[in-house]
């Protein structure tokens, strides 16, 4: 006979659970008792531990605390030396009585048998301190703080400990000052500790005297015959089982700190048992609602698991006959939940992968379509379309080529960087002149190109107006280079005509307007250098034409013709030029440049020469740029040139820059006089400087 699954899962269930309810049942019962006490002994001793360490400690460590703060403020050896300062003494103590309810009196006894009380209290004929219960306490212990054992109050006859401590002097003990305090407070601490019915506590000092105990009377008596006190003594905490009176008791036991007293709980057998018999009680009714609950839990999850376990057997048919859709769910965490979540799981993870094969080959669909850098279409797709414009041989299709003007120029005075930025500006401007309406495609390294179907010479036209407008807008911005873009255009004449020739005729155009323009283009974009490096703050202000008045008067008093005199100016304005290309990190660094740091910076002398040799009007001071850093004992850069091998005009420009500079205050540093300044130069002459030049510039200024 074949057994269901669902009946299966019953039998064992009941199994499984019946059997074990009723085996832990007899051993909790069993166990029942033993568990109690050990529960009964923790409970008793943390009840005496919290009771100590929030009650009878705070207690104790007041009045000590007190005790500290007074001989701590006050000199009672020089006030017991002087009769007219006790009384002032004794109401201040009245202060500390009036404020701390726990304080019952506060006095000091001497050693020639003298005691001052606070207050008016007047001791009887033959009252001798030093008899006293806490005076000896405080001589048995120097040094310390010592409690007294319980002893009758002579003032208020009533049973009362004291704190005490010995008054030294530099010629030894002169008395003991002592505290009061009231059995009230610490025999309502002990007394509200509950350990059950008929429990109680009670707290011994260190000799066995009773210092508070559930019937006053007995407060200030000693236990010394009990068999259980020898072993409360000789522990810090703990329990035992003894016989009290005939009746078996638990006895648990702590050390309160500081004073060695013993806090002791006593618990009657006849309060655990009453606690006991009620679980009992309860065990075997929990025992057979466990059973009962168990049989109806164990049908309940039977029918659960086997409706759960065709679910999954459905959902995976499903599956085998080609459904990924299928899902299955379940809403309580547990193994099932997790099978049908790995079979989720698996689904999604198939799904998965064919949207991520999608997603990739979009992607590098993409990427081999687009330029990485300005994220228009690239040279690949451009060469597609002119192929498929070509084989349907579509006419009236327009092409419309852009260059962009001194990217190597850029790329070789500011960087790379700042010539991939130029570039991306540039496709931001062509795009936006296309309203989105056409595909822009970067076709080489500074070159944009823009194909249109079913146009006309006018359309591209009104485009390239444009780009040229959007150019312009852009460059009024505060933007740190100038955008130059060279355009061309063409349109095919009729469906026979190639592509490639409508290609080269937007090409040649391009390059007509590229060489009518490339002087004016050359200039703005070296002018926009000259701007980027005015901005970065490295020409001080005024120093361009301190310098050039200074080249001036130096070219005059050597006799130099006004031409070369002029040429001179323009090499004072244009000589740091290169400086544009170096990092900002190098530029402003205000220590001294490292090896690497300093060869980087004596790159703008050629940096220079490359942004004069672009523009017509600095080709023929380019030289000089190159040279205008070289030295008269041939150690400059970057040629090493040596006397007059140097142009001349290097050599002025060399002597009135570095007077401007020794002149002008720097962050760095304060500017030197004229007359430091002319002696720096003086000093240099025939090493840095043309001795004779030296000469004729110090002559004349």
């Amino acid at each position: 006979m074949r057994i269901s699954i669902k009946n299966t899962l019953i039998i064992t269930f009941l199994i499984l659970i019946i059997v074990p309810i009723t085996i832990s049942g007899v051993i909790s019962y069993q166990h029942t008792e033993e568990i109690l006490i050990n529960e009964i002994k923790e409970s008793t001793l943390k009840t005496m531990e919290h009771a100590n360490d929030y009650f009878i400690k705070y207690h104790i460590e007041k009045i000590e605390k007190t005790i500290e703060v007074i001989l701590a403020t006050t000199d009672l050896p020089y006030i017991l030396s002087n009769p007219e300062l006790i009384k002032e003494t004794q109401k201040e103590w009245l202060k500390y009585e009036k404020f701390n309810d726990d304080i019952w009196y506060i006095y000091t006894g001497t050693e020639d048998g003298q005691i001052y009380v606070a207050g008016d209290w007047i001791p009887p004929t033959g009252y001798d301190p030093r008899i006293r219960p806490w005076y000896i306490a405080a001589k048995t212990n120097p040094g310390q703080i010592a409690w007294s054992e319980p002893y009758l109050e002579y003032i208020s006859n009533k049973i009362v400990v004291s704190a005490t401590k010995l008054i030294d002097s530099p010629k030894g003990p002169i008395g003991v000052f002592a505290i009061d305090t009231s059995l009230y407070k610490l025999s309502d601490i002990v007394n509200n500790m509950y350990f059950g019915q008929g429990g109680y506590a009670i707290l011994i000092d260190q000799n066995g005297y009773i210092i508070t105990h559930p019937d006053p009377s007995l407060a200030g008596t000693v236990i010394n015959n009990e068999k259980w006190l020898k072993q409360v003594y000789s522990q810090t905490k703990g329990s035992i089982y003894t016989t009290i009176n005939g009746k078996s008791t638990f006895i648990g036991y702590i050390t309160i700190p500081h004073t060695n007293w013993k806090l002791i709980g006593f618990i009657p057998e006849t309060a655990i048992k009453n606690k006991i018999e009620p679980i009992k009680h309860k065990t075997i009714i929990v025992a057979l609602l466990s059973i009962t609950l168990a049989i109806i839990i164990s049908i309940v999850i039977s029918n659960y698991l086997s409706g759960v376990i065709h679910n999954l057997i459905e959902s995976m048919k499903e599956v085998e006959n080609g459904n990924y859709n299928v899902r299955c769910k379940y809403k309580y965490i547990n193994e099932f939940f997790q099978l049908s979540n790995k079979f989720n799981t698996m689904v999604s993870t198939i799904d998965n992968l064919i949207k991520e094969r999608d997603h990739v080959e979009n992607r590098l669909k993409y990427i081999s379509l687009h330029d990485a850098l300005t994220n228009v279409f690239n040279r690949t797709y451009f060469e597609q379309v002119v192929q498929h414009l070509d084989s349907n041989n579509l006419g009236r299709t327009g092409a419309l080529l852009c260059d962009l003007d001194g990217l190597k120029l850029i790329n070789d005075t500011m960087g790379h960087d700042s010539g991939d930025n130029i570039l991306i500006d540039a496709a931001k401007v062509i795009e936006k002149s296309l309203s989105g309406k056409h595909s822009l495609f970067r076709i080489g390294g500074d070159e944009f190109a823009i194909l249109i179907e079913n146009t006309t010479e006018t359309y591209l036209q009104a485009i390239y107006r444009s780009i040229k407008h959007n150019i312009e807008n852009h460059n009024k911005q505060d933007h740190e280079l100038y955008l130059s873009l060279s355009i061309g255009y063409a349109v095919k004449k009729n469906e026979s005509t190639k592509m490639e020739d409508v290609l080269k005729e937007a090409d040649n155009m391009m390059y007509k307007e590229k060489l009518h323009s490339s002087q004016s283009k050359r200039s703005a974009i070296v002018k926009t250098l000259m701007k980027a490096l005015e901005e970065r703050d490295f020409i001080t202000e005024g120093h361009a034409e301190r310098l050039q008045f200074l080249v001036e008067k130096i070219s005059k008093n050597v006799g130099l013709s006004e031409f070369r005199i002029n040429d001179l100016r323009l090499l004072a304005q244009f000589h740091d030029i290169g400086k544009v290309g170096i990092p900002d990190k190098i530029l402003f660094k205000p220590g001294t440049l490292d090896a690497d740091e300093l060869k980087e910076m004596q790159r703008h002398s050629e940096i220079g020469y490359r942004i004069a040799m672009a523009s017509p009007d600095l080709t023929h001071i380019a030289d000089w740029i190159l040279r205008h850093h070289e030295r008269w004992d041939g150690k400059g850069y970057p040629l090493g040139l040596k006397g007059e091998d140097i142009p001349l005009e290097c050599r002025i420009l060399s002597i009135a820059d570095a007077y401007d500079a020794m002149t002008s205050d720097r962050s760095y540093r304060k500017a030197k006089s004229e007359k430091e300044a002319l002696a720096e130069i003086q000093k240099c002459a025939g090493t840095q400087f043309d001795p004779d030049l030296v000469a004729a510039f110090i002559s004349d200024i």
